[in-house]
């Protein structure tokens, strides 16, 4: 497998070479910012209070789809996009090409605008989504009578790990919950709803 990095900034890169041949796999990973694409002269113009902000983000994603085109001409398999300004979080998902895999916040790592798999969210196209989605529920629901629903037997216990004691003197005095670690608190109760309504309280 092959794999290309394209960056676009001021100008788009495109993949040359010719065609992949059908045994061999291209993979493509597009990073791209928002200065530089068609039409923008002033920081105004990519930032988000800006009165054109919202013009420079459909270009930005226009311009990401004329990458992801013509890497999919040169006969990329896989093609994922990487938002890469400000927030990373510009591009218009709907109108996103959707052979592209959206990458979208930043992902914490130190390759920073090159970075794909950290905190970020990574997205198929609202419309394969959407997709999934139906088929999904299609094939669970005419799977019903394959399946029998969970019970849970009482009485049931909460144990609730938490990340500082500020938090756990905050959830400690609810009537019921024991301290059983250094950062834990566990509740028990024979009633379910019991136990929803104290984790609402103790994990404050």
């Amino acid at each position: 497998m092959r794999s290309f990095m394209v960056i676009l900034a001021v100008a788009c890169v495109g993949v040359g070479g010719g065609m992949v041949a059908a045994d061999e796999s291209l993979k493509v990973f597009i990073s791209i910012d928002m200065e530089g694409v068609t039409g923008v002269a002033n920081w105004e113009d990519v930032s988000r209070d800006g009165k054109d902000y919202e013009l420079f983000r459909k270009i930005m994603t226009l311009e990401a789809n004329a990458a992801v085109e013509g890497a999919a001409a040169a006969g990329a398999t896989e093609i994922w996009v990487r938002d890469s300004h400000g927030s990373a979080r510009n591009i218009l998902p709907e109108l996103l090409d959707r052979r592209a895999v959206l990458v979208r916040d930043w992902s914490g790592g130190p390759k920073s605008m090159m970075e794909g798999i950290g905190a970020a969210a990574v997205s198929l196209h609202p419309e394969a989504t959407r997709e999934r989605i139906r088929a999904g529920v299609e094939k669970a629901l005419n799977r019903l009578d394959d399946f029998e629903p969970y019970r849970l037997e009482a009485p049931y216990t909460l144990v609730v790990k938490l990340k500082s004691e500020e938090t756990v003197n905050q959830g400690s005095p609810y009537p019921g919950v024991v301290r059983t670690g250094e950062w834990e608190l566990t509740y028990s109760s024979d009633d379910f709803l019991e136990i929803m309504l104290a984790f609402s309280y103790v994990r404050r």
